[in-house]
């Protein structure tokens, strides 16, 4: 059961045109934004609540299978699955084809390529690349990046499909 302030943030979320998953981590994003502030997670949801700073989300990730990239599942919810990621090398240029996807930048900065376009992005910043979109992500910096990547819809299995570099 959502609490009333949440069914409102639900409402004007679902009037600008965004998931209610989107404008959750926009919210969280926001809320990171401050001077000297470290980002927070907090959930509300399955499996019962839980916070942490950005700082201790390393500590409970595991590699992926390619070396310098780890994750781990933040909570699902009846629509989406949230997963915390840390990345200290470049990905392989991929697509989701069946899962959009939004990431609020938690910790560190890189360079974010979404087909052939090239964004700077940084802690505090929120990237929504579209099923079916190739893109890839570059860390910059002597320490890893840790983000929070949404799947809408919830991912069932894996979803990433790697393409020719």
């Amino acid at each position: 059961m959502r609490r009333a302030g949440e069914k409102n943030l639900q409402r004007a979320f679902v009037l600008a045109g965004v998931t209610w998953a989107t404008g959750l981590a926009m919210t969280l994003a926001l809320a990171g934004c401050r001077a000297g502030h470290e980002a927070a997670l907090v959930w509300e949801g399955a499996g019962g609540p839980r916070s942490m700073g950005a700082s201790a989300v390393p500590h409970g990730l595991v590699p992926t299978g390619t070396v310098g990239i780890r994750s781990a599942p933040w909570g699902e919810s009846s629509d989406a699955t949230f997963q915390l990621l840390e990345l200290s090398v470049a990905e392989k240029p991929h697509v989701h084809d069946g899962h959009d996807l939004t990431i609020v930048m938690l910790r560190g900065r890189g360079i974010l390529y979404v087909a052939e376009r090239r964004y700077s992005i940084e802690a505090g910043d929120i990237v929504q690349v579209g099923r079916g979109i190739a893109h890839h992500f570059h860390p910059e910096g002597a320490q890893p990046v840790v983000g929070l990547g949404i799947f809408v819809p919830r991912l069932e299995a894996a979803d990433t499909r790697l393409l020719a570099e």
